[in-house]
């Protein structure tokens, strides 16, 4: 019996292989794009925004959950030294999130948090910090859901 040589694996990579990756991907792409809800046309991407808390007692900031796994802002500027309630509101299809202030972005020190809701949901938590520059995620996506809380 004739002794088999080992495959090499480029001979594995053909023409069929590389056509079935590449419709795959497209359809990656074409999905995601579906779920973002672009239509191609009007150019424009999701917003970016910061949101400045109402002066006063009772102050509050919105920040949404967004299909594609995403916060609506990535920045928040709240009142510092007072309680302001934060509402996550999770519009991300049946995906679970919540919203959850830390110090830092070693996420140690927990600030305050909103409970972990599977949408449609809002759910909120009330933060009173000092003036400073503080990490907000969520929890269930630690490392795609990420911001900056500014409090002044």
């Amino acid at each position: 019996m004739p002794r088999r040589r080992p495959l090499d694996p480029r001979e594995l990579v053909g023409p069929g292989l590389i056509a079935v990756l590449a419709v795959g991907l497209i359809a990656t792409f074409i999905t995601a794009f579906a779920l973002s809800g672009g239509d191609g046309l009007s150019g424009e991407e999701t917003p970016t925004a910061t949101t400045t808390a109402s002066p006063g007692p009772g102050g509050g900031v919105s920040v949404a959950m967004i299909p594609t796994i995403k916060f609506d802002q990535s920045d928040l500027t709240i009142a510092a030294g007072q309680d302001v309630t934060i509402e996550a509101d999770n519009r991300d299809g049946s995906v679970p999130h919540n919203f959850a202030a830390y110090t830092d972005d070693s996420a140690r020190e927990l600030l305050g948090a909103t409970e972990i809701c599977t949408a449609p949901c809002k759910e909120s938590a009330t933060l009173n910090v000092p003036p400073g520059i503080y990490f907000f995620r969520c929890d269930v996506h630690p490392t795609q859901m990420v911001g900056t809380l500014t409090a002044q």
